[in-house]
């Protein structure tokens, strides 16, 4: 019986204090369409509880600087698939994802408070799959680039709320040099292929942080239609 991968959490104990250690990180992103002018912008900031990722909250901003998006993701139940809210202040639509124990809840709601909702349950889920959504992926892979290296190919089934879905993904570890690790997620949903073949992620080796990700974008544009981006990151 194969076993869906799931991250559980685990509380550290500090050998010296039995307080954990709180640190925020703040980042942000441009994210360039395929003319090379900026789409929009992110302003990022998370919470972790020694090395756990805890809370996350970012801010999308237009190539005016004007905030037209924000999304608040809380990880403690689940790291691959957090607690989150998203809100499109263009539309007045907001999506996002509830747990409750083995039970995953999408939702969308209208621009007139139209609510819908779908559950999906964790051990409907087979043969090695990756569960994820919203930002999850990204902080899987921080603490589990070596087991993708290893295993070379990663079956992935990414919830999409706004369609009240999910996509089928295969995470491959690329290649790789002396500093960075490059991840290409192929997407096996033919109507998503219309867009783009693959993402593509770039990751630096020595602090695990994601440096550029191409490829389709969760953000929609002016228009509400889906969009290619190459988005690259910077730490403060």
């Amino acid at each position: 019986m194969y076993k869906i991968i799931l991250l559980s959490f685990a509380i550290f104990a500090c050998s010296v204090s039995t307080h954990a250690e709180i640190r925020i990180e703040k980042y942000s992103s441009v994210a360039r369409d395929n003319s090379g002018n900026t789409a929009y912008e992110e302003k990022h900031e998370v919470t972790f509880n020694d090395r756990q990722v805890q809370r996350a909250s970012t801010k999308y901003l237009d190539s005016k600087g004007q905030v037209f998006g924000e999304m608040t993701s809380n990880f403690t139940k689940m790291i691959t698939i957090p607690d989150y809210d998203f809100k499109d202040l263009r539309t007045g639509t907001s999506h996002g994802i509830k747990i409750n124990g083995e039970k995953i809840t999408l939702w969308n709601k209208t621009s007139d408070g139209q609510l819908s909702e779908l559950d999906f349950f964790k051990n409907k889920f087979a043969e090695d799959t990756l569960i994820v959504g919203c930002q999850g992926l990204h902080y899987y892979l921080i603490d589990n680039l070596e087991r993708v290296k290893e295993k070379k190919k990663v079956s992935i089934a990414y919830f999409i709320p706004g369609k009240l879905d999910y996509y089928k993904f295969t995470l491959r570890l690329d290649r790789e040099d002396d500093k960075y690790i490059y991840l290409k997620l192929s997407i096996d949903n033919f109507f998503l292929k219309l867009f783009t073949s693959a993402l593509d992620l770039k990751y630096n080796k020595s602090d695990r942080r994601l440096v550029q990700f191409s490829g389709l974008s969760n953000i929609t544009d002016d228009k509400d239609e889906l969009q290619n981006v190459v988005i690259n990151y910077k730490y403060n």
